[in-house]
């Protein structure tokens, strides 16, 4: 077996979504028909920073691609409320992309089974006041610790009968577990695909996913230090 090693940055990102574009694929919105040929969900989760996700947004806006963003309300690394947030979240969606909500489960005590459809629900209006529209109905979950969900308005993205035929891909981790991702499309196996692409490996890149962190983490704390002396030295000016 060949090894394969992905290269994660925004211009090999891109570069791959021409090439799935070349092999005939649509790419597809959660909750758009099916009709064409073969087809293509596109989805981020986006669990860590929205700059990356806003970023990949662009990347795909400018390759005339869109896809669904993942966003969480309960994410320890971004408040969805800022006014940062709110600008990133809605700036996704002008760009033609959808918004669904990546679910973290809160006063869930039994984790195991996910059947909290008030929680869901509030979190799904809370999310759409947010982007001030719609959002699809469907949502992901933060680090499952199985995929048994049933809801009666919203599909879970990995509910049996929606991936029921369908061929599922992820860069969970940095790894592609079947080697480079565009095997599958070249294969011909398969007419329907979800691919889950994270952006925060592909906006700061690195060799490693400790190299990528890491990379996050100075720009993260460069901000953090930016903002902190803007406030004070406004405080201080106009006490």
């Amino acid at each position: 077996m060949k090894l394969f090693k992905q290269i994660f940055s925004p211009q090999a990102y891109g570069k791959m979504l021409e090439e799935i574009h070349k092999m005939g694929f649509s790419f597809m919105i959660f909750g758009e028909a099916t009709s064409r040929p073969k087809n293509l969900y596109l989805r981020h989760d986006v669990d860590i920073c929205l700059e990356a996700a806003y970023n990949m947004a662009v990347v795909e806006h400018s390759k005339s691609v869109r896809s669904t963003f993942f966003i969480m309300l309960r994410s320890e690394f971004y408040n969805a409320y800022s006014n940062e947030s709110i600008s990133y979240i809605r700036g996704i969606r002008k760009l033609g992309h959808e918004i669904g909500l990546h679910y973290h489960p809160g006063s869930i005590q039994n984790k195991k089974k996910y059947q909290n459809d008030e929680e869901i629900q509030r979190d799904f209006d809370r999310l759409s006041g947010i982007v001030n529209d719609a959002i699809v109905p469907y949502f992901s979950i933060h680090n499952p610790v199985n995929l048994d969900y049933d809801h009666s308005s919203y599909t879970f993205v990995h509910d049996k009968k929606f991936i029921e035929n369908m061929k599922y891909i992820s860069d969970s981790r940095m790894f592609f577990r079947e080697g480079n991702p565009l095997d599958v499309f070249t294969s011909g196996s398969y007419a329907l695909v979800q691919l889950l692409i994270h952006p925060i490996f592909w906006h700061y890149g690195g060799e490693t996913l400790e190299a990528s962190l890491k990379v996050y983490r100075d720009s993260y704390l460069k901000k953090i230090e930016k903002k902190l002396y803007d406030d004070f030295n406004g405080s201080l000016k106009n006490p």
